[in-house]
């Protein structure tokens, strides 16, 4: 039998959730950031960085055709 991981957002993470899909990307929450060592958090693809805005601190990585926005925290 396979175990499922419940993930627990922090309030960091509720809000970056909130602001993409406002802005009407699909989150999904198994993205593991660079330097999280298998962590996972939410995460959406974006076709430009200039094109996500939010007060929510959060990170990226430029994947050649898009951008990868996450909150790792």
């Amino acid at each position: 039998m396979m175990e499922t991981q419940k993930l627990e957002l922090s309030k960091n993470q509720q809000k970056f959730v909130r602001a993409c899909k406002r802005a009407g990307f699909m989150v999904y929450y198994t993205y593991s950031g660079r330097g999280m060592y298998g962590r996972t958090c939410p995460a959406a693809n974006i076709p430009q960085y200039e094109s996500f805005n939010t007060r929510a601190k959060y990170t990226w990585d430029g994947m050649g055709m898009g951008t990868v926005v996450y909150a790792p925290y």
